[in-house]
């Protein structure tokens, strides 16, 4: 399990947006967690539920891997075109 933090770190990273041993800065995390759950949104109003509400930054994701790793790539791809 991983927190929406971490996620979004991880995504910045493959997006190029965020080298090793940085931290975001406080704009383009918050603009990345508010992609995050807008996406969550977008899926859930798809039919894709993955039970998950609007996060915080701490808020551990308890969804399975594959569901993380698909949102992660999604949350890359929309950070890529910011």
């Amino acid at each position: 399990m991983t927190t929406a933090q971490e996620l979004i770190k991880s995504s910045a990273k493959q997006a190029g947006i965020l080298a090793e041993g940085q931290a975001l800065e406080g704009g383009v995390n918050a603009d990345a967690l508010l992609r995050l759950n807008r996406m969550i949104a977008r899926f859930k109003n798809e039919g894709i539920d993955l039970g998950l509400s609007t996060l915080l930054a701490g808020d551990t994701l308890y969804i399975d891997d594959a569901d993380e790793e698909a949102l992660e790539l999604s949350l890359t791809l929309r950070l890529m075109t910011r």
